[in-house]
């Protein structure tokens, strides 16, 4: 019994390890809303014309490394999880356990069934030259995996404890008549990609940049579903519980500049992709994602509002996401960035969130994004650029 009991804590402490598809200081600080208006060596993870923007003059260069976390832990898994393992220790302890024990565990027991956790992580790199003449090209790297956890306790289980409560059970019995499962899954996706775009002038004030990014992409997918007896917080990385597969990918992209009003188009992941997990009647899904998008930038001031225009499958839970993003950036002082944001889930699949983020020039980036169901996150990304 002691054995289920600390499976059961583990999982929920577990729950909260790491989180979005492009997690990057300064695009995670305007929630995202970076598709019109980002820089050419950050904004072409989102948008692939974005590339083709460089500086007025002699376009640029640049190498930025990303990186962040995010989590949402609505139901307070980790706190009742530190809570049921202070429990679970005294009795492990004691080697032993009293019936006002046995209590309390199933009270803590219902307060974890059915609850989840929800965790995302990412990483990026960007190598990019930038042209307003010629061609534009940038090497695109992406990494995120996305997941989510959840405890299941089986009524069954709940009536053993009675039973012993009763003293109706012997534990010499052991624990081979648990039902409770512990249940993980989701997927860790990489890309790697060449970005090439151009600008093209259409009169004094308006351009029209096109860009477009062919990427190879290996998915791979973790499914674990054990007995709380037989959990370990770690053993979802075993290969039995893992499925790989690389296929190639496209994102295209458009922007409209004239003046200081720009509209973006974007299709990521063109190609609709399936991918197998262990379980046989169940894929994870990547879909391709349509996302429109309006911004204002006028000196030190830079504005956005993006929005997906379809519905994908959430990576690491159930249910569709469809994002709207809106985001101001000031700078003052010609290199301190501040910035805000704020992200909806039209779905109401992930909990609403918002931003905050300082930027010191090109060298250093910092987010902190927070939002319901206890969701809070940071993201940081730094380089040069010239």
């Amino acid at each position: 019994m002691k054995k289920v009991f600390m499976g059961i804590a583990l999982s929920s402490c577990s729950a909260m390890a790491f989180s979005t598809e492009v997690l990057h200081g300064a695009l995670s600080g305007v929630s995202g809303a970076g598709y019109a208006t980002g820089d050419f060596s950050d904004g072409v993870l989102l948008n692939p014309s974005l590339l083709a923007s460089g500086s007025p003059t002699k376009g640029g260069f640049s190498a930025l490394l990303g990186f962040g976390a995010l989590a949402s832990d609505a139901d307070d898994l980790t706190t009742q999880a530190e809570d049921l393992t202070d429990l679970t220790d005294r009795i492990r302890n004691a080697n032993s356990m009293t019936t006002s024990q046995a209590s309390d565990v199933k009270l803590r027991l219902k307060d974890i069934d059915g609850d989840s956790a929800n965790i995302n992580a990412g990483a990026n790199f960007v190598l990019a030259f930038a042209s307003k003449e010629n061609i534009s090209a940038a090497l695109v790297v992406n990494a995120f995996t996305q997941a989510a956890l959840t405890p299941q306790v089986a009524n069954s289980d709940l009536a053993l404890i009675d039973s012993f409560i009763n003293k109706q059970w012997d534990p010499s019995n052991s624990v081979t008549g648990l039902k409770s499962t512990v249940n993980v899954r989701g997927a860790a996706i990489g890309e790697v990609g060449v970005a090439l775009a151009k600008s093209f002038a259409i009169d004094d004030i308006s351009r029209l940049q096109l860009g477009i990014t062919p990427k190879r992409v290996s998915v791979e997918t973790f499914v674990y579903n054990t007995s709380v007896a037989d959990y370990e917080d770690d053993g979802w990385d075993a290969d039995q519980y893992r499925t790989s597969k690389s296929s190639m990918n496209l994102d295209i992209g458009a922007l409209y500049v004239r003046d200081k009003y720009r509209v973006g188009l974007t299709a990521q992941n063109l190609i609709n992709q399936d991918y197998k997990t262990i379980l046989p009647n169940e894929n994870i899904e990547v879909k391709r994602q349509l996302n429109a998008s309006a911004g204002y930038v006028n000196g030190a001031l830079t504005t956005e509002v993006a929005l997906d225009l379809n519905a994908v499958p959430a990576l690491g839970g159930f249910g569709d996401t469809q994002y709207l993003r809106a985001g101001i950036s000031y700078t003052v002082l010609k290199f301190v960035h501040l910035r805000a944001g704020l992200q909806q889930d039209i779905k109401n699949t992930q909990a609403d969130s918002f931003s905050v983020g300082l930027g010191l020039g090109s060298v250093l980036n910092l987010s902190y994004i927070s939002g319901g169901e206890k969701t809070q996150g940071f993201a940081l990304s730094g380089g040069f650029r010239f």
